[in-house]
């Protein structure tokens, strides 16, 4: 889009009008293909870029406790913080891992080789 909004010596009144016109069919074709962008990246389960940022000492203790079964209350006893300190970790970990739910990256956490 920054194309067509870009002065150039060749733009006129008859370029700007055709331009104006076909904006819709622009807009329609860029929604496509976001659909199949974003179908792409679900299917091939590419990671965002802060997959690839560490995980804490906390935070992989938070993991490894969930690993073993243990439940937010109890994990949080363990670790002698609050259960809003865990979901925050829990959080943290998930975006990190872009999984859904905490079991979600647990799994990944083990695939990767991070636990």
């Amino acid at each position: 889009m920054v194309a067509l909004g870009d002065i150039t010596e060749n733009w006129n009144t008859r370029r700007d009008s055709e331009t104006r016109k076909r904006l819709g069919d622009v807009a329609l074709f860029a929604r496509y293909f976001h659909q199949i962008f974003r179908t792409a990246v679900a299917q091939r389960q590419f990671a965002p870029t802060m997959r690839f940022l560490q995980l804490s000492v906390r935070e992989r203790e938070c993991l490894f406790l969930a690993m073993n079964g243990l439940g937010y209350d109890d994990i949080a006893a363990k670790l002698q913080i609050s259960i809003k300190t865990l979901r925050f970790h829990f959080d943290a970990i998930r975006s990190k891992l872009n999984a859904p739910t905490a079991r979600e990256a647990v799994l990944k956490a083990s695939r990767l080789g991070m636990l």
